[in-house]
């Protein structure tokens, strides 16, 4: 048996480190309630970054390829 903790996008709203934080602090508290009720299971997390994980407020490469993604294909965002 184990547990998976799934984490599915948007963690933060802005990608700044505060709101990571935060999430940290609930996934602990998370863990620590799933290992109350299910003893022994091991508990994995995955997790897949949303956009608003993302800083987008200062120029990178990443930042610069999803903008031009977005500007080139906006279908995209359907």
């Amino acid at each position: 048996r184990a547990c998976v903790l799934a984490l599915t996008g948007d963690v933060g709203f802005s990608g700044l480190p505060a709101q990571y934080e935060a999430a940290g602090e609930w996934l602990t508290e998370t863990r620590q309630a799933i290992a109350r009720v299910l003893p022994g299971v091991p508990i994995y997390v995955a997790a897949v970054p949303g956009n608003h994980d993302c800083d987008l407020a200062s120029p990178t490469p990443a930042r610069d390829a999803l903008l031009k993604t977005v500007a080139d294909d906006p279908i995209l965002l359907a």
